[in-house]
């Protein structure tokens, strides 16, 4: 295994705790929660306690080795980690689970792959919450952290970026006919924009008694 999980584990995830934090208020108890790009696992293990089911995919094989081990670890049998690479589509029948998540996703994709990715989590998902780096990011230490973090990663990720940047970050994807806003946020001085989208004739509201296995 490399050392990706464990240098996003100790140097990225405690960057994104406010993140995590603010989706877990936003989850209602006994959901059924797919997190794209689940990355190390930090979201889907803060939700496990109050959901019914959590499944993550990313598309790091590493980083579905250590999340299966620590689920082992810490016996969560409702949790399931799954390779797989959601630029290629979510091999998951039609609103199967009641909400899809991209936390600090959809920067790291391309312009093209943005909407696709987006459209495709309203399929599996009766919502959709997007959680990453506000536009423009505000011009503080906080900000020239996050565009360094970015610089440095380089290569398709800072190009992914940036383009994300010059779409004016989730804007482009908020204004899009197909997606209605219910919910949104900000969180970490400003750094991080959370959102939670529907379809414009789904109802945005999940009732946590009565939801389905």
């Amino acid at each position: 295994m490399s050392l990706a999980p464990y240098l996003y584990r100790y140097f990225i995830d405690p960057m994104t705790e406010s993140i995590r934090r603010k989706i877990v208020t936003w989850v209602p108890r006994n959901s059924h929660i797919l997190d794209i790009a689940s990355g190390t696992g930090a979201l889907c293990f803060d939700l496990a306690p109050s959901c019914q089911n959590v499944t993550g995919i990313d598309n790091s094989a590493d980083m579905i080795r250590y999340t299966q081990g620590i689920k082992e670890k810490r016996g969560m049998a409702h949790l399931d980690f799954r390779f797989m690479d959601a630029t290629g589509g979510l091999d998951f029948d039609d609103q199967s689970y009641h909400l899809c998540i991209l936390s600090m996703a959809m920067h790291q994709f391309s312009s093209a792959q943005r909407a696709s990715i987006l459209m495709e989590a309203l399929r599996v998902g009766r919502m959709v919450i997007l959680a990453d780096y506000s536009f423009p990011l505000p011009r503080s230490v906080y900000g020239f952290l996050a565009r360094s973090i970015e610089r440095f990663a380089g290569g398709e990720h800072y190009r992914n970026f940036m383009t994300y940047n010059s779409n004016q970050g989730l804007k482009t994807l908020l204004d899009l006919p197909s997606i209605k806003l219910t919910k949104s946020d900000v969180v970490s001085s400003g750094i991080f924009s959370i959102v939670q989208v529907t379809r414009p004739n789904q109802s945005h509201h999940i009732n946590s008694k009565n939801l389905q296995s």
